[in-house]
């Protein structure tokens, strides 16, 4: 997630400020590492060495959002939103119809998440054209004591599943571990933890500064704070910011022992995919969100504890689940910023071509900071988007791996914010990369600019819906070799494949295509359908011709 929303005041506020400055000079510097490794590593690949498939091996552009999590208040029914964030003291703690596992989650400021089913925005979402949400699920409810599986929680997790996939959705689940999280006063862990996650003490160990400092004020430092991808928190007694940190550490050191939590973890992994592995929506699985790094940082946090975890995932889902996709993380923080990924290549024990993607996250550090895409800090922006792009075909060919950009977002009531995720989708269609939207509504993460309620002008509307209503081919019967995207123009070049059935099935928003799409193709044999429903023109095409180009142009 990009940097956690704190609620504070007076000399708090100030610190704060003085913080986040010192994390965007941390970062610079960072970016300036970055651009040195990126040319010493010579020219990146210009696409993802393979794409996700469906069951007709199509290549899949997966273009999305992140749904709200199961376990949230107000996200009992399927299809609700990505839940408000509402200050402390202002909503009461919720249940989610999850057994013994029902909670809410707080932010960093102990407000409630309160989640709601909103259907004009999910029309919204269908006018986008969104092919994928991004299920996020909580480890604590899952599994709410040691080896317990709380069956209502599944049920309702499948349930979701079931509603997406009817709306046709693919459905990507994404499991949030919990660590670090603070100890609410009634010893509840709120960010998804079993109760026995945590050390029981806070103290730091012998000889540690109490000053408000940690050693090595760098990426372990940081993640001592908030979450995975935050600074320390202002003011946090030091105390509070080892207990954090030894919380993470605990948990990766028994992946070298051999022990409880790891092992726990990816047996929770089993749990899930057990229960929905044959729901018809279930695209794959997001193996963690966020991995936190603890006190160990960077290749080696990703070759050792973080690629350990993977692989015992891998092992436990692929018990009850042959088929569906497992999407990796990189650690957050640097390679969210454009840094290279240390992250090994995970062996996937299913007979076939291996199913394993790989799905960073994106959050350059400027927007992150709250500036605009404008100016020097557009410029800064675009050249971290670069460095972020070519690491990341860089590991995926590495790793022989599909890339799906797992989350970024933007404040689209700031300046620039359009053109800023224009910029994210070209370059995941010209790189063969899918990607997935993360909105907020209160803090302006939604893909348009205010409530659906609020008066709102034409402009900030058209601003919102022209960002992401974008053609793009949802699925490509054969190997894409060139997609690009114009107002109002698609183009895709697709190599055939006799072991590909199915269509080659375009999408068409309203906006760009209000009467649909006149197709232009290379191989007279080519026929197409409009589905003005689902705005998807499919395209049947010749697999004894080599190559195809298909254009479509507005009606």
């Amino acid at each position: 997630m990009p940097c956690t929303i704190l609620y504070a005041s007076g000399g708090a506020v100030t610190a704060m400020k003085r913080s986040i400055w010192v994390i965007l000079a941390s970062a610079v510097a960072l970016a300036a590492n970055g651009a040195l490794i990126a040319a010493a590593r010579g020219e990146p690949p210009q696409r993802a060495p393979r794409f996700v498939t469906d069951d007709l091996g199509r290549a899949l552009t997966l273009h999305g959002f992140l749904g709200a999590d199961v376990a949230e208040p107000g996200a009992t029914e399927p299809g609700a939103v990505t839940p408000d964030i509402v200050e402390a003291g202002t909503a009461e703690w919720g249940t989610a119809g999850a057994g013994t596992a029902e909670r809410g989650i707080v932010d960093a400021g102990g407000g409630a998440a309160v989640g709601k089913r909103d259907s004009e925005q999910e029309q919204e979402r269908r006018d986008l054209g969104a092919n994928v949400v991004r299920l996020p699920l909580r480890w604590g409810a899952v599994e709410p004591s040691p080896d317990f599986y709380d069956t209502k929680y599944l049920n309702k997790v499948a349930e979701h599943v079931a509603w997406y996939g009817r709306q046709g959705y693919h459905v990507i689940l994404d499991m949030r571990h919990g660590l670090p999280a603070p100890v609410l006063p009634d010893g509840d862990l709120p960010d998804g933890a079993p109760p026995d996650g945590a050390p029981p003490d806070g103290a730091p160990p012998d000889g540690a500064p109490r000053d408000g400092a940690l050693p090595g004020a760098g990426i372990a430092s940081r993640q001592a704070g908030v979450n995975s991808d935050s600074a320390p928190v202002p003011g946090m007694a030091v105390p509070e910011q080892w207990r954090r940190l030894r919380a993470v550490d605990d948990f990766w050191t028994s992946a070298d022992a051999d022990s409880d939590l790891t092992r726990r973890y990816a047996r929770a992994w089993r749990a899930v995919a057990a229960r929905v592995a044959r729901e018809p929506g279930v695209l794959g699985y997001d193996l963690m969100d966020h991995p936190p790094r603890g006190s160990l940082a960077g290749p080696a946090f990703e070759r050792g504890p973080l690629a350990a975890l993977y692989r015992l995932c891998v092992e436990e889902i692929r018990t009850v689940d042959p088929d569906s996709w497992i999407f990796l993380e990189p650690q957050p923080g640097g390679v969210t910023w454009g840094l290279p990924s240390g992250l090994p290549a995970v062996d996937d024990p299913r007979r076939g071509e291996p199913r394993i993607g790989l799905a960073p996250h994106l959050h350059p550090p400027p927007l992150s900071l709250g500036t605009d895409y404008t100016g020097t800090a557009r410029a800064w922006t675009d050249q971290t988007l670069a460095w972020w792009r070519d690491n990341t075909l860089r590991t995926a060919e590495r790793l022989n791996a599909p890339v799906v950009l797992g989350e970024f977002g933007v404040d689209m009531a700031r300046p620039g914010a359009a053109a800023f995720v224009e910029k994210v989708l070209n370059m995941t269609d010209e790189s063969g990369m899918g990607r997935l939207y993360r909105p907020n509504p209160p803090s302006g993460l939604r893909p348009y600019t205010a409530d659906r309620e609020a008066e709102e002008s034409t402009a900030e509307r058209t601003t919102g819906e022209h960002a992401l209503a974008r053609a793009y081919p949802r699925a490509v019967a054969g190997v894409p070799e060139l997609v690009r995207v114009e107002r109002g123009r698609v183009t895709v070049r697709l190599r055939s494949d006799r072991r590909i059935s199915g269509d080659t099935e375009i999408y068409l928003p309203p906006g760009d295509f209000p009467e649909g799409g006149t197709l232009t193709a290379s191989a007279a044999s080519t026929v197409s359908r409009w589905d003005p429903a689902r705005r998807v023109l499919s395209v049947t095409t010749d697999p004894s011709v080599p190559v195809h180009t298909l254009t479509v142009t507005r009606s």
